[in-house]
């Protein structure tokens, strides 16, 4: 797995650029912005990649904390 330098306006993502622009991209009334957006307030976000084993068929969850 891995993460793309050219994420949401040029940032790398699940950095806190990505996540800012992500969130600036959401309609305001949108109930998952806020729930970020409370969680990162909180200092309680993490992010994570996801992913599927193509010999298992098992579905794998790496946390990762990007701060560049």
């Amino acid at each position: 797995m891995r993460v793309s330098n050219k994420g949401v306006g040029g940032a790398r993502q699940m950095s806190p650029d990505w996540v800012r622009n992500v969130l600036n991209k959401l309609e305001n009334n949108n109930p998952v912005k806020y729930t970020i957006k409370n969680a990162k307030n909180s200092g309680k976000l993490n992010t994570g990649l996801v992913g599927v084993d193509k010999k298992t068929g098992e579905l794998i969850f790496v946390p990762v904390r990007i701060t560049k």
